[in-house]
Order: C-alpha cells, then structure tokens, then sequence
C-alpha cells in the first residue's frame, strides 16, 4: 500500500547529527542551505500543496485521499502561517519543503498568502540525503511527510508518523514554544 507516512526508524541522520548540507531553491527566489541556518527552524517535510487558483480534479483527490498520510498539505501550511507570529517571537524560522517545482511553490506561496519559504527539492538530494525514498501516485513522485526541528544546523528534534498535518503544527508549537 502507498503511504506517506514514515516512521522516526527509517530516517538515517538521527537526532544530535548535522542536517544534509544541501542548498535547495526557495519561493522567494533565495537559495537556502538548512545546515548554515543560525537559529532554530522547523522543516515541514510534504508532499506538496495544492494550489487554490489551479485546484487538482475530484478524481485526483479522491484518490489522493486513500493514500495513507498524503492529504493535509495545504491546511498545515496555513496552520504554519497562523502560527508563524508566535515562533518568530522565540527567534524560529519555518520552512517548508517538498518535491514540487520552484515554480510551483512560486505559485502555491503567492496563492496562500504564506508568511515564511517553501523550498524546492525536486530533484529529491535532500530527501535522499535523509535516506528516505519519495512515493508514486498517478505518474508523479512525491515526498513522505515529516517534521525536522533544526538548531544551529544540527537536528533536535524528527517527528514523522504525523497522522493529522494541521493538529501536529499546533502540539509542535506547544514543544517548542
């Protein structure tokens, strides 16, 4: 069965190792290393959102839905959006990150109003890097969910298994802030 969902076991870099040093395109035009970031910063790991002014057909998303940890996307990038005031407080960058085309995202920030970059890995090195593998519905690969918490370029914290996107952000937020 195609899922979306991994578990903490199947990543490789384990908490307290350094984040793959690899510079992914971001929706604001920048380049964005992980392993270089100062602060602290959550990676949200997706498959990718959809965007609201090219919705994706009944049938896609009906078959999407079926796909063990797939849907949620675009809710948990709101849900980042409404939260991001209160992380920016205690100093937290967020980032999202999935295998959509920096055009897309391009279009998928703009759509949503996002306040924070989504990160293109496209060509899946990030991922890879995490030794994880992207799965396949309708032709297309797509990127497993999971969340990174990153300090100083070193990761503290790997939650996967996330069941529902938009609650995870919120009890993310309670752990971190």
């Amino acid at each position: 069965m195609v899922s979306a969902r991994v578990s903490v076991s199947e990543i490789t870099p384990i908490t307290g190792n350094d984040v793959p040093g690899i510079s992914m395109p971001s929706s604001d035009g920048e380049t964005v290393n992980l392993a270089t970031l100062t602060d602290m910063a959550i990676v949200f790991v997706q498959p990718g959102a959809s965007n609201p002014n090219n919705p994706p057909s009944e049938d896609w998303l009906a078959g999407w839905k079926q796909i063990q940890g797939a849907a949620g996307c675009t809710g948990q990038c709101k849900t980042f959006n409404e939260v991001l005031p209160r992380l920016s407080n205690i100093d937290c960058q967020v980032f999202g990150l999935s295998g959509q085309s920096p055009d897309e995202q391009a279009a998928v920030h703009q759509a949503l109003g996002l306040q924070y970059p989504l990160l293109s890995d496209a060509d899946a090195l990030f991922l890879s890097a995490l030794g994880l593998k992207q799965f396949e519905y309708q032709g297309r690969s797509y990127h497993p969910r999971l969340t990174l918490v990153i300090n100083n370029g070193v990761l503290v914290n790997i939650v996967a298994d996330i069941e529902d996107p938009a609650q995870h952000v919120l009890d993310l937020v309670k752990d971190v802030g």
